[in-house]
């Protein structure tokens, strides 16, 4: 272990940064830490377990308060695979179960399974930024196919983007207790819409299946090409 401290924390988001002596900042996220989340503040003195990057140099596998329980050594990390959808690059955890890809003038589109009563979708309406009645008649559609019971709305973000965030209880698609989350944005001229639907043994761990998604989601739109 090497001694660190956070630099800091977007509970929200579940991401952070450390400084860890003799190797600089890092990227976390909150499944590495080996503390309660409220605890995690800036200025905070860790103790920090690196391990391989797949990208190459090392990466936080674990955070500790100083004198906690020594952890065991941190597994290698799964494989992932790679899926393009139009300019969009996925990495997809080797658990997924299947994924499929359509892509046609105006639309690149990812329809997947990530686990059992876990689904994945993702749309980018290429050059639909400005397009205002198309953006509405996709949030439509979404809405018409997993409004339940109840409806929540609010405002987020995404790569540092605005999004608007939709979540759909008790989905007709989906069936009794099962959540629907969607997410509407915009990037670059794109208009992107994602969503994850979650069956009810699932969906009370919606926060856990969000970071994942939009680590996800953070990550493609990271790896764009530059602008020509």
């Amino acid at each position: 272990m090497t001694a660190g401290t956070i630099v800091s924390f977007e509970c929200g988001k579940g991401f952070g940064r450390v400084a860890v002596d003799g190797v600089g900042e890092l990227a976390f996220d909150v499944t590495a830490a080996r503390l309660r989340i409220e605890d995690i503040v800036a200025g905070l003195s860790v103790e920090v377990t690196l391990a391989p990057s797949r990208l190459g140099g090392q990466r936080v596998a674990a955070i500790a308060l100083p004198g906690a329980k020594p952890l065991a050594p941190a597994p290698p990390s799964p494989p992932e695979r790679r899926v393009k959808t139009g300019l969009y690059e996925f990495l997809l955890p080797d658990f997924w179960v299947d994924a499929k890809v359509t892509e046609k003038p105006g639309l690149a589109r990812l329809n997947s399974i990530a686990a059992r009563d876990v689904s994945f979708d993702f749309n980018a309406l290429l050059g639909g930024a400005l397009d205002l009645a198309q953006r509405e008649r996709v949030i439509a559609g979404f809405l018409q196919m997993h409004d339940g019971a109840r409806h929540e709305t609010w405002n987020t973000e995404v790569f540092r983007a605005p999004f608007v965030a939709y979540a759909l209880a008790d989905s007709p698609a989906l069936g009794p207790g099962s959540l629907y989350e969607l997410f509407v944005g915009v990037l670059y001229e794109d208009l992107i819409v994602f969503g994850c639907g979650l069956g009810p043994a699932e969906a009370p761990r919606r926060e856990r299946w969000r970071m994942l998604f939009f680590s996800m989601v953070e990550g493609a739109f990271a790896r764009l090409p530059p602008p020509r």
